[in-house]
């Protein structure tokens, strides 16, 4: 019951740490244009609380999104301390206690340590369960972000190369992609900020922060100063086109140079040991039948 005050004490004192972030948030943003409306996203500021940015980063933008992670976080660490509670009243684990207790060498007491340990790893598991989706959504949409960005850069590169400007680019390369992606969404939203009248420096900024993708960061900082100096597009986009190329040339590289180490542990706890057992199986059984024989007949 020790256990479950302290983690009730500890679950108690992050509530109120989210519930004061969550708190202190100004006035709410007006939404620039119909097209922001219908993309169903609140822009963020540079004023913006940490608790809103984490989950407008990771792709939840609707404003009631941090009452809801604050709600969820409540519910699953309720849920947790309610499953210790009924754990330590219920004891399941006290029969094989009562069978471990007597196994030589202290391994009794270390089969006892890893029985406490579930349900505790389990009740944290559950505590940390709206962290974990945010973080697998955040996890997912930088990966789609990434894995669009070279083929949009690409297009961007070429329509300007034959003469057209940013947006008219961006519109036509957004007349055939899903909306449903997380770069084409935001390309949406910095036409509708542009188009509402933001400066075009500013809205590039703004979707830097709202994505914060490294590759899209630069690809930004690129554009904001060629749009400050007056550099031309198209040759600016084209070499963050090669560029990014590169870059993930570079990274398939690492990632098939790193592929035979990580083969290794499978290797050797799945093929090995069925190796061993198909080829010396045979024989063990052999030489154990004739020890077997040997000794029954001595005796």
């Amino acid at each position: 019951m020790g256990l479950g005050l302290v983690l009730g004490i500890v679950a108690g004192v992050a509530l109120v740490v989210l519930a004061r972030r969550w708190r202190v948030a100004g006035s709410a943003r007006d939404r620039l244009g119909r097209d922001a409306v219908a993309a169903d996203v609140v822009l963020e500021g540079d004023d913006e609380e940490p608790l809103r940015r984490w989950l407008q980063r990771a792709g939840f933008r609707e404003p009631a999104a941090p009452r809801r992670f604050v709600t969820a976080v409540v519910v699953f660490a309720a849920v947790a301390l309610a499953f210790l509670v009924v754990v330590h009243a219920l004891d399941p684990f006290a029969p094989i206690e009562r069978t471990m207790q007597g196994l030589p060498g202290g391994f009794g007491g270390l089969v006892v340590s890893l029985l406490h340990g579930m349900p505790i790893a389990l009740a944290a598991f559950i505590a940390a369960a709206p962290f974990l989706q945010v973080r697998g959504a955040r996890r997912r949409r930088v990966a789609e972000v990434e894995q669009d960005l070279p083929t949009t850069l690409e297009l961007l590169a070429t329509l300007s190369e034959a003469g057209l400007g940013l947006d008219a680019a961006l519109a036509r390369i957004q007349e055939g992609e899903l909306l449903e992606r997380p770069l084409a969404r935001e390309f949406a939203l910095f036409r509708a900020e542009t188009l509402a009248g933001v400066p075009r420096v500013r809205a590039l900024r703004r979707l830097a922060q709202r994505l914060d993708v490294p590759p899209l960061s630069a690809f930004v900082s690129a554009l904001v100063q060629a749009e400050q100096m007056g550099i031309g597009l198209a040759d600016v986009l084209r070499r963050q086109a090669d560029d990014l190329r590169g870059r993930r040339r570079e990274q398939a590289l690492l990632r098939a140079q790193a592929l035979p180490v990580k083969l290794v542990i499978p290797l050797v706890l799945c093929f090995l040991p069925g190796i061993f057992v198909f080829t010396l199986g045979p024989a063990l059984y052999s030489i154990l039948r004739l020890t077997a024989g040997a000794i029954g007949g001595g005796s």
